[in-house]
């Protein structure tokens, strides 16, 4: 099961409390960038891993939670399988 890391998870503390911020599955802008992403990993298939995160990287500076693009990002990535290729 992937999940997030510290540095990714979103959560609101209060007093002894932490509380995980989830995002709503319904909100139109997540739902958009989550099909971004899976669209930024279907057009790299069987591209360098790199050239991925470079992807993903230009798609967080262009939006502002990037919180919520680099974990949702985390959880594909998590998902995928890699294939090293012996350099020539």
């Amino acid at each position: 099961m992937p999940v997030l890391t510290a540095d990714l998870a979103r959560s609101r503390t209060t007093d002894e409390t932490i509380t995980p911020l989830f995002i709503d599955p319904d909100e139109e802008r997540y739902r958009q960038t989550a099909r971004e992403l899976i669209q930024l990993f279907e057009n790299h298939l069987g591209e360098p891993k790199g050239d991925l995160e470079d992807a993903i990287d230009e798609l967080t500076v262009a939006d502002t939670d990037y919180k919520i693009v680099q974990g949702l990002a985390k959880l594909l990535k998590d998902e995928c399988q890699y294939i090293t290729k012996p350099v020539s």
